[in-house]
């Protein structure tokens, strides 16, 4: 397959010229899924590791609730498209109280 096209300024001009700016917004947005996805794997991972917390054995029933409220946290936050830093915070909050209050019981 022969390209009748010549390279100038970093992007190939000729038959096969994709101006510079779409290039560039492909690359913004290739990279802001890239973060989302990374934001929702981490999330699934989370969860995952909370359910079989929660499925353990030794677990009592109270434990197991405020494992789950925590898990329904999770899932609602999952479900922001972009979350601000504020509700992020608000989250971690949550979800920490939760647990603590599950396995520190004084």
């Amino acid at each position: 397959m022969v390209y009748r096209g010549t390279l100038a300024m970093g992007r190939l001009v000729g038959r096969r010229s994709f101006p510079g700016s779409a290039l560039l917004r492909h690359r913004r947005l290739s990279a802001r899924k890239e973060k989302q996805m990374n934001h929702i794997k981490d999330l699934d991972a989370t969860m995952s590791l909370l359910r079989a917390v929660a499925a353990g054995n030794d677990v009592e029933s109270g434990q197991k609730q405020e494992v789950e409220k925590a898990i329904e946290t999770l899932r609602r936050f999952r479900r922001r498209a972009h979350p601000s830093r504020a509700e992020t915070y608000r989250c971690v909050r949550d979800v920490t109280e939760r647990l603590l209050q599950a396995f520190f019981k004084k």
